[in-house]
């Protein structure tokens, strides 16, 4: 049974992420998705194998982040959406990705593999809010906390989120997968466990 006063919470903490993220310019964006890249590829050059998305819309870009990872010989995996579940594929540049029926650009799905996230040593995941605990707050479809269910004790979990982003505590729920960091424009946060929480 779901806890209405959680479901509710985070429906309204939804509402306002995305109308502050839409308020956005496109400098601001630009200016994010430098940053993210500079600090994933100085915390993450040399990881074999990492796993993260494209971002669309208003989310924190990750085009950069994706392409200097990937050209530093990191295997770079993408979800594919199959269904209610996600599979996994090789990154090979940003041009070569597809728009999906949802909105989301994603490899060729012909390409995906469902069990091709247990070589992730790192996985970076969309968010809207994250928590001092590692509460992440996601869309709400449930597809990472499926897909993590089985990595969230071998793989370091991350979230990607703006520097506003970031709160003290989030409405969470039993099925919630929690993440071990927060990365955001200035820098890659400690959560939970990992800051002593």
């Amino acid at each position: 049974m779901r806890c209405s006063h959680a479901v509710e919470g985070k429906r309204r903490l939804r509402e306002q992420v995305l109308a502050r993220r839409r308020a956005l310019t496109a400098d601001d964006r630009a200016a994010a998705g430098e940053q993210l890249a500079a600090v994933a590829t100085q915390r993450w050059t040399g990881v074999g194998c990492l796993a993260a998305y494209a971002a669309v819309g208003a989310e924190p870009p990750t085009r950069q982040l994706l392409d200097a990872l990937h050209a530093g010989g990191a295997c770079v995996l993408l979800p594919v959406v199959a269904g209610e579940d996600l599979h996994w594929a090789a990154y090979a540049g940003w041009d070569r990705l597809r728009r999906s029926d949802r909105g989301l650009l994603e490899p060729d799905p012909v390409t995906a593999e469902p069990g091709a996230l247990e070589t992730a040593e790192v996985v970076l995941v969309p968010a809207l809010a994250v928590d001092r605990h590692g509460h992440r707050l996601g869309r709400g479809a449930g597809y990472y906390d499926r897909s993590l269910t089985d990595r969230a004790g071998t793989a370091d979990l991350v979230a990607v989120v703006y520097d506003d982003e970031v709160f003290d505590d989030l409405p969470v729920e039993p099925h919630d997968i929690d993440v071990r960091w927060a990365l955001t424009p200035t820098g890659l946060l400690p959560l939970g466990e990992q800051s002593g929480q």
